[in-house]
């Protein structure tokens, strides 16, 4: 999928195996539950969108947009999940982790 707009879409449960995602915006989406494997992402935004009980684990975000992503308390999606150290900050705070 390039270029396109998934702004509060639903992805609930999805099954998602060599998928690419590229220059798309999936800003406030739900992909909660979802068994992603095989996911490549270049230039996707995920602003404030919600992995709930999605494991992360070896999809990489660096070159994305994941400003206010939303994960469980205790960020169990993020384990394993690749990102760059800009992203590694926003993502402490997740955890409640404060970075000066």
């Amino acid at each position: 999928i390039t270029d396109s707009k998934f702004c509060y879409a639903s992805f609930n449960k999805v099954k998602a195996d060599r998928f690419a995602l590229s220059q798309s915006d999936f800003s406030e989406a739900f992909l909660t539950d979802c068994k992603l494997k095989g996911v490549s992402l270049h230039e996707v935004r995920f602003n404030k969108t919600n992995f709930y009980k999605s494991a992360l684990k070896g999809i990489d975000f660096t070159t994305c947009q994941i400003q206010g992503m939303i994960a469980s308390m205790e960020g169990r999606e993020l384990h394993g999940a690749i990102v760059n150290m800009f992203q590694a900050v926003e993502l402490a705070k997740l955890l409640g982790v404060i970075v000066k």
